[in-house]
């Protein structure tokens, strides 16, 4: 069983790793176990994306990433895994960093983006010289209006 999908897998040369992106709601299906089954036996590394990880509690995305661990370390030492949402961003750096570090790129980190709105006005500095009230209303001769 497998076909195509685990001869490109096991034998394509220009692969250098494997990256699977598995719901953090329902790791390690029949597919994915399969998949790592296929890709294992190349001895490259293989990096598990942990997707939809905020949609989970904090406490799921500790059960998830255990469950998902031990069963990577049944397959070799190779094998690394995150959690990673693509809605809120978080985990695209260190894909980055690992997807890099295979290809021979060094990635370094981006600034964050700015906070607040692009629309807020800054304060701006007051003006030391200007005067107050009571000076405004008299005149340069030294007399009130």
């Amino acid at each position: 069983m497998g076909g195509p999908a685990r001869t490109y897998l096991r034998h394509r040369e220009a692969l250098c790793g494997l990256v699977l992106i598995m719901d953090s709601r329902h790791p390690l299906t029949e597919l994915d176990l399969q998949m790592l089954g296929w890709f294992a036996p190349t001895g490259k590394p293989i990096h598990v994306l942990l997707s939809k990880a905020d949609k989970l509690t904090r406490q799921e995305q500790a059960l998830a990433f255990r469950e998902v661990q031990t069963a990577l370390t049944a397959i070799g030492s190779n094998c690394t895994l995150q959690l990673f949402s693509s809605l809120k961003k978080s985990g695209v750096m260190e894909a980055e960093v690992v997807l890099g570090a295979w290809l021979g790129l060094a990635v370094t980190p981006k600034a964050p983006p700015p906070t607040g709105l692009a629309t807020e006005k800054t304060a701006r500095a007051k003006k030391r010289s200007a005067i107050g009230w009571g000076a405004r209303s008299v005149d340069r001769a030294g007399g009130r209006h």
